[in-house]
Order: C-alpha cells, then structure tokens, then sequence
C-alpha cells in the first residue's frame, strides 16, 4: 500500500513550493495543500496562531489515516506540533530547514517590519500587486523554473504573514521535538542562516552542504532521503 505523504509549507510560500519535490516521488500518495492566509487559500481577518493552523491542517486530513509529514520552515513547526497531538496519524516526520535560530529570524530587517506592524509591512502588503511586477526580472532570472511558486510569495495578507512570525515561530520551543523520539528526521541546509548545527546534532540529521533555507534545486537529494527513511 502506499503512504501517504502531506508537504506543508512554510511562512509566505504555497503548496506548489514542492510540485518538483512531489514529482520525484512518483510511488506515494502526496497531498500539498495551501494553509489559511496564504498562496490560493482565504485570508480572513483573524489571529494567525498555531491554534488556526493546527485545527486548518486536521480539517484536511482523515484523522484515521496515517501520514508522513514533511515540513518546511515554519510548516516544520506545524508538522511537529501536529505529530504531538496526533501520534497515531502521524506516522514520521521530516523537517526541511526547521527554523532554529529565532534571534537571526527576529532581527531580519525585512522580518522586523511585520513584527512591529509597521505601516511601511502593511503598505507593502497592500501594494503587492504592484511589487510583484516590480520584482517579475528577479523571478525570471533566478527562479524561471520555480517561477509559480515566486508568484506565490505575494500572496499572503499582512496578518498571515505578521501572525505567522509573531506567534508561530518566534514562540516556538524547539525542545519538544525530542518527544517524537524515533519518528523524527531533520533534513538541513549548510548555507541555512537559520541552522544551529549543535541542536541539530540531537536528532537524526542530513546535512545538504550547499542548500539554503529554501530548497528549490535541492529536490532529487530530498526525494533520495525521503526514500531512504521510508524504506522504499
């Protein structure tokens, strides 16, 4: 029978950040999906906390099912926290690029604006569909093969996207991934300004030396990984 794979994605990005990574996983079942306030998905005008996202993931999921979960960034932190609720639905999970160092992410300039909701995050949220243009030569420089997902990336709402930050990763505590115990496997970019080498060092850990904290370009490596742990 084949397993059921569920890729969530992270802060700003959409289910189509692992449309190459699916297609190098032709022999499972894999579910993508967008999360709430962000790529294709409503944008309600809510709190956007771990709560919102927990009970948004469950809802898409037969809880009687099993899966394998595969997070990236902040969709590690979800799929962690959903692995811990849901012991019995979760069979393993693999986090690409799990966001460790919170004080590196809190001090991004870029970062800083949506934690102090500032009016220029919010003025750039409004505006960003002018943005989008204004940036459309970068994305078909350096991301023409991933150029979906560039476009997704001015998809979210200043409240998804400054919720996310505020009480979703830098309120994280990473110490409760020690409580997945043999279900757990990290998967780390060494050009990741976010990896803590010493933390990952705890856990089962493969290290993809030239990879940043997004993956793209990275997918065939991830997908042989992914295999290996799977058994297949």
């Amino acid at each position: 029978m084949k397993k059921n794979l569920v890729f969530i994605h992270g802060s700003a990005g959409s289910k189509r950040n692992f449309r190459t990574l699916i297609r190098n996983l032709p022999e499972y079942n894999c579910l993508a999906f967008d999360l709430i306030g962000f790529g294709a998905e409503k944008k309600p005008k809510i709190e956007y906390n771990l709560e919102v996202y927990l009970n948004f993931i469950q809802n898409k999921l037969d809880l009687q099912k099993k899966y394998v979960l595969i997070g990236h960034s902040m969709g590690g932190i979800l799929s962690k926290e959903f692995a811990l609720r849901h012991p019995r639905t979760a069979e393993k999970v693999l986090i690409i690029n799990y966001p460790f160092n919170q004080e590196k992410i809190k001090h991004n300039w870029l970062n800083q604006m949506f934690i102090k909701e500032t009016w220029t995050a919010r003025a750039m949220c409004n505006s960003k569909v002018l943005w989008k243009f204004l940036a459309l030569p970068i994305g078909l420089i350096f991301f023409t093969k991933y150029l979906d997902s560039f476009w997704d990336y001015f998809k979210h709402s200043f409240r998804s996207e400054s919720g996310t930050l505020k009480s979703v990763i830098l309120k994280d505590d990473h110490n409760n991934l020690k409580k997945l115990k043999n279900k757990l496997i990290l998967i780390s970019g060494g050009r990741d300004p976010f990896l803590i080498t010493d933390i990952c060092s705890k856990y089962k850990n493969y290290l993809i030396k030239d990879m940043g904290h997004l993956f793209f370009g990275f997918e065939e490596k991830i997908a042989k990984i992914i295999k290996r742990e799977l058994g297949s």
